[in-house]
């Protein structure tokens, strides 16, 4: 046996056959020997056996759930059939009141690695805590042992908490009518209960600051939610806020009391007469003609007055702005005072200035508060002759860059002239493009002149190039503007996007068509590979007579494989010719198609709310854009949309632009298509972006929903960074956009503001009538916009439901100490700090709360270029986007909808981790 061994270590270094043994060879021993080492070579040694064990120790589970499946994994030898007993143990949890027994074999096939157990879990409807119990194996079949992990220990958590209320104090103004005071039950709601609910005075006193009331409640069988509304009295008297007091008792029909059962509402008096500014800044251009002030005080019944006068800083009154003294009278009930203060255009290049405006001397019992003062910034709109744009990418095979130079002024418009010349960076005239100089001559009032230059394609795979072109020699008295801009620098950037073009057709005995697909980007043709990380969208239309064309398929070729892209239409079959044909044009796009049936349909609109001013930082302004996504069906013709404004796009300073690639990215919404017609009204979700985010930034999320039959509206909101004026005019910056109480509140009424417009389009828009189902609302928000839509939902009723993506709830502090009686989804990235999640722990009921591994907080916002730019973050991104959207659609659908359909399992999304329901 010895010799044996050491002959199979030997012979079994390399996998040989065994001879067959030649008449009068070798002897029994021999034969014994090489027998048995070709048993040893065909039987795997013991450590080879199946090892079976739990996948997991520890198993959480909530008594609603129905089941709670666990996995039994065996490893190493995986070909032999197996199998292993299970069995259910008590622990804290009994079977028949919190679980059902169960026991049996688990068999594992040849190959199979996994087995589940199902356990049946039961909801008692009884406030009892976490409960655990076991589950065991056993008893395995030969060839299979068992591993370290044997038992599993599920601990099932209690879905049943106490009647409360939702929150322990309450803050309202005495102006608002009323207080909203929510009554939660947590049970299961099986059988009807009642609760008794009254008032009581502390400082407020009942029939003059409030209405005192007694109410009996009654919760019928499956009610989760009262919601009690106190009346609130303004007794038009300036005085300190004032308590009171609001309780349970007498809880009837077997449910508990829980805590809080008391709360404290304090009503806040606007009764103070305080005088303030609206706004703490202003913005206007020297052109603009005057600046707009708005001076707002408390609700009084009595009259007031208070003096308002400029003082100069940088700017200068009568000079640069139209200095002011005068007297505000405010008539009794009056709230609102707006003053225009004249601003002068005076030619001159002296950059920005500022001045102040104050308030003094408050009379009629009147208060002054902050802001008291506000600084008013005049922009100057005379810069000097210079380039409009001082960075310019062009593709080297479009055969010329277009350069703008702007007077720089809007006073004294006399004819003049300025020289241009290129000179080399890396780019080589006469190689890379062509020599250029001259004189711009303007005439008289003209103020902006172009000129071209240039661009040669060397057909050779290189990296981008730049040149230079130089401003100088201005006539006639005429001024350069900044430096910055004298000089423009253009990027000639490698050729990488072909046309779209069929390379191939081949047509099959059966009628069927396959077309081979070229063009769009190639790897490998330029040396940037800028593109390589996205996506190509090929539009494929058919006809059958070159007349009447219909949309096909919308092809999504990923930039960086290298195989062909190939289609396959066997719905030609039986029809005697087919015609084919797809955009020339490349799609860009960072993301993956929505998953719903519908094509997707975008209109961007302008709102105007009367109230509010000031907007995009313009005095006189309060109108705003959304955009609206909707579902379609295909149309011919209808090319994917830019997925911002272009502007937005070629803007070097917006913080998701990388110039050489964003303005070629598109999403998949399309202009000018009709909403799907087999759906006589859809829900509604409204999002709000993140801190200066923009109405198109969370297109990915607006598409996806939109595609499974969603519309989808979204604001600029005050803190948009850039915005197209109706006129064209681009304005773009962060400064004055800053996250502030008044901000957050600010982007509250938006979206209250847009639903109030829905409800006016469902009567006699064009486009929109009878199309949104506004009992069928939600809110949705990223980053400081999650913290605004879930406020959103939270003060106005209309709202059902929101979600919140990577959300941060700074100065919703009421939303914070109250919590939200309605569904909330949570996600967050895998590194989010606890905190993040006291929001949730405020929650009373239809919560979730997870977290994606491996993912930035860009994500969440479906921003699939931003930071990294490679095909590796890009990959992860478009991954993130598929476990956040299942979970999205899956928890709007549920709310809005309807659905039964389960939760997205954390199998098919094994990025989630820490899943937290209430």
């Amino acid at each position: 046996m010895k010799t044996s061994l050491v002959l199979m270590k030997t012979t079994f270094s390399k996998p040989i056959g065994l001879p067959r043994r030649e008449r009068g060879g070798s002897s029994t021993a021999s034969r014994l020997g090489w027998f048995i080492a070709a048993m040893l070579a065909c039987t795997p040694p013991a450590y080879a056996a199946s090892m079976i064990q739990f996948s997991s120790a520890t198993c959480t589970v909530s008594e609603a759930a129905g089941t709670v499946t666990l996995t039994v994994q065996r490893t190493d030898d995986v070909d032999t059939p197996v199998s292993v007993d299970y069995a259910t143990l008590d622990g804290t949890a009994i079977k028949g009141v919190k679980y059902i027994a169960v026991s049996g074999t688990l068999f594992f096939a040849a190959g199979e690695t996994n087995q589940p157990i199902l356990v049946p879990i039961l909801n008692n409807g009884v406030i009892d805590g976490s409960k655990y119990f076991k589950v065991t194996l056993s008893n395995p079949s030969e060839g299979a042992s068992l591993g370290t992990c044997t038992n599993a220990i599920v601990t099932i958590t209690d879905n049943d908490s106490a009647l409360r209320l939702l929150s322990s104090t309450y803050r309202v103004n005495e102006e608002a009518g009323f207080v909203e005071i929510a009554v939660f039950r947590g049970d299961d709601g099986d059988y009807t209960i009642t609760v008794d609910f009254v008032t009581t005075d502390s400082t407020a006193l009942a029939g003059i600051h409030y209405a005192a009331m007694t109410n009996t409640l009654t919760f019928t069988s499956g009610e989760r939610l009262k919601t009690v509304w106190v009346e609130i009295l303004n007794d038009a008297v300036r005085d300190v806020s004032k308590t009171f007091r609001v309780a349970l008792s007498n809880l009837s029909g077997g449910a508990q009391l829980g805590s809080p059962a008391q709360a404290m509402v304090t009503i806040t008096d606007t009764d103070d007469q305080t005088i303030k500014f609206e706004f703490s800044n202003y913005y206007t251009g020297e052109e603009a003609g005057f600046v707009r002030i708005g001076v707002v005080r408390g609700d009084s019944d009595s009259s007031a007055t208070v003096d308002l006068q400029t003082v100069d800083d940088i700017a200068q009154a009568d000079l640069d702005y139209g200095g002011l003294t005068n007297t505000l009278s405010f008539a009794p009930g009056e709230r609102l005072k707006l003053i225009d203060i004249p601003i002068f255009n005076d030619g001159f290049k002296e950059g920005d200035e500022t001045f102040l405006v104050q308030l003094a001397n408050a009379t009629g019992g009147a208060l002054l508060s902050a802001p008291a003062s506000t600084m008013v910034k005049i922009r100057d709109n005379d810069p000097g002759v210079q380039f409009m744009e001082n960075q310019l990418w062009v593709e080297e095979d479009k055969g010329s860059v277009l350069l703008t130079v702007t007077r720089g002024n809007d006073q004294l418009l006399d004819a003049f002239t300025v020289d241009y010349a290129t000179t080399n960076s890396t780019a080589t005239a006469g190689s890379d493009y062509i020599k250029t100089q001259g004189t711009l001559a303007f005439a008289a009032g003209e103020m902006r002149r172009s000129f071209a230059v240039p661009i040669l394609d060397d057909g050779v795979a290189e990296v981008d190039e730049q040149f230079k072109v130089v401003l100088s020699n201005p006539t006639a008295g005429m001024i350069l503007g900044t430096t910055s801009n004298l000089t423009a620098t253009v990027t000639v950037c490698d050729r990488e996007l072909l046309p779209h073009r069929f390379d191939g057709v081949r047509v099959f005995p059966d009628g069927s068509v396959t077309l081979t697909l070229g063009g769009g980007f190639t790897p490998g043709l330029s040396l940037r590979n800028r593109f390589v990380p996205y996506l190509d969208l090929y539009p494929l239309e058919v006809s059958s007579n070159l007349v009447d064309w219909a949309p096909l398929t919308l092809l999504v070729r990923t930039n960086s494989a290298t195989n062909a892209l190939v289609y396959t239409d066997a719905s030609g079959v039986g029809n005697p010719q087919r015609f084919y044909r797809v955009a020339t044009r490349t799609f860009i796009t960072p993301n993956q198609p929505p998953t719903g049936p519908y094509r997707v349909g975008r209109i961007d609109r302008w709102l105007t709310d009367p109230t509010r001013r000031n907007r995009a930082l313009i005095s006189t302004n309060n109108s705003f854009q959304v955009a609206i996504w909707y579902p379609t069906p295909p149309r011919t013709g209808s090319w994917p949309l830019p997925c911002y404004d272009m502007p937005v796009l070629e803007d070097e300073t917006f913080w998701v632009a990388w110039t050489d690639r964003t303005p070629s990215f598109v999403g998949y919404a399309s202009a000018g298509l009709d909403l799907a017609p087999s759906q006589p009204s859809l829900p509604v979700v409204l999002i709000s972006p993140g801190l200066r985010g923009t109405r198109h930034d969370l297109w990915e999320k607006a598409e996806e929903l939109a595609s499974h039959g969603y519309i989808v509206v979204a604001p600029d909101h005050f803190d948009a960074w850039a915005v197209v004026l109706p006129d064209g005019t681009y304005v773009s910056g962060g400064e004055g956009k800053d996250r502030t109480d008044p901000g957050l509140r600010d982007r509250v009424k938006d979206l209250s503001f847009i639903v109030d417009q829905m409800e006016e389009w469902n009567l006699v828009d064009p486009t929109f009538a009878g199309w949104f189902d506004l009992g069928r609302l939600a809110a949705l928000g990223f980053s400081w916009g999650g913290g605004a839509a879930a406020e959103f939902c939270r003060v106005d009723s209309r709202v059902k439901a929101v979600v919140v993506l990577e959300g941060y709830f700074q100065n919703a502090e009421t939303l914070l100490s109250m919590g939200l009686a309605k569904p909330v989804l949570l996600m967050y990235r895998g590194d989010s700090s606890a905190s993040d999640s006291q929001y949730f722990d405020k929650l009373a009921c239809d919560a979730l709360w997870l977290q994606v591994s491996g993912t930035a907080h860009a994500d969440f916002g479906g921003f699939g270029w931003w930071p990294a730019g490679t095909v590796a973050s890009a990959e992860r991104a478009r991954d993130a986007n598929r476990t956040i959207n299942a979970y999205m659609v899956w928890f709007l659908d549920k709310y809005l909808k309807g659905s039964t359909n389960p939760m997205p399992s954390i199998e098919d999304n094994p990025r989630v981790f820490n899943l937290k329901q209430k």
